[in-house]
């Protein structure tokens, strides 16, 4: 905003004469931190030119006066918020083996063709049939129903025996490997006292660049600037490459205040190529790039 130098009325940016006395002699108040300056267009404190508004980023609704939102990264006209999914590998689960069917049907057959039960009973309720003939065709009917049976039992048994073989031979294969001993090992001789690693000492990661004010659009012939906001008493360089592959001239490094902050100047040709133009700066171990458009 700016402030009238007579009365002391706050006016809007783009005020001519003070709403309040009419005077046209202003000084600038800083929309970021308000300090008041007569000189020059921009914050001789934290560098935001006169009469910038503040951005809401539409990410994280931060408010800020810097090419970036400070708290997620976002560039205006740069949205990388691509969203990705790391694929899960599932492990297919093992099949279970089928239980073999028992073979019940020797015991039915049994049942069926010999009755051994029925048949005892049958036989003696006759009083008139050979005692020896008699207990002998019992004792037979008995005898080959037991041996049915244990057939039956016997064959299950297999079976199941069978559909298990795997599993066990698996389990014995893998207790072998488990319990085998380890091959011997030359001794190695003791020392005094263990072998201390060297530990490194941890390193801060280094302050990322951002540009607080630059220019986004300006006509050939015209002068552009960047200001940035880096790591404070640091030296950086900046490269303005434009699309014919030339390079601006006469941009130097610069060594950042205390606050961090630096600005460059220069003058765009008035043959630069209309288009949209890389601005880099490097420095403080990390770099910083964006584009500004040329009409």
């Amino acid at each position: 905003m700016k402030i009238c130098e007579f009365c002391g009325t706050a006016n809007n940016d783009d005020a001519v004469k003070c709403s309040s006395c009419g005077s046209n002699s202003f000084k600038h108040k800083c929309n970021n931190c308000g300090t008041e300056f007569n000189e020059g267009n921009f914050c001789p404190k934290c560098g935001v030119k006169a009469g910038q508004e503040e951005r809401v980023c539409p990410r994280c609704n931060t408010k800020y006066f810097t090419a970036a939102c400070p708290t997620c990264g976002y560039i205006p006209g740069n949205d990388n918020r691509n969203q990705t999914s790391s694929p899960t590998n599932t492990a297919a689960a093992p099949a279970q083996p089928t239980q073999p069917k028992r073979k019940t049907w020797l015991w039915v057959l049994g049942w069926i063709f010999i009755f051994p039960l029925p048949l005892t009973l049958i036989l003696i309720k006759k009083p008139n049939m050979n005692k020896g003939l008699k207990y002998g065709i019992i004792i037979a009917a008995w005898v080959v129903y037991i041996l049915i049976g244990i057939g039956a039992s016997s064959s299950d048994k297999k079976d199941t025996a069978s559909s298990s073989a795997p599993a066990a031979t698996t389990a014995v294969v893998a207790t072998e490997k488990e319990t085998k001993p380890p091959a011997e090992t030359k001794a190695k001789a003791p020392t005094d006292a263990p072998e201390e690693k060297p530990t490194k000492a941890p390193t801060e990661p280094p302050t990322p660049i951002s540009f607080t004010d630059y220019t986004t659009e300006i006509d050939a012939g015209s002068e552009a600037h960047v200001t940035i906001q880096g790591a404070p008493n640091t030296e950086y360089s900046i490269t303005v490459e434009y699309q014919s592959g030339s390079k601006a001239e006469g941009l130097e490094p610069q060594t950042t205040d205390a606050n961090g902050n630096t600005t460059w100047t220069w003058k765009v040709g008035t043959n630069t190529t209309p288009g949209e133009h890389e601005i880099t700066v490097r420095g403080g171990g990390t770099s910083f790039s964006a584009t500004f458009a040329v009409r």
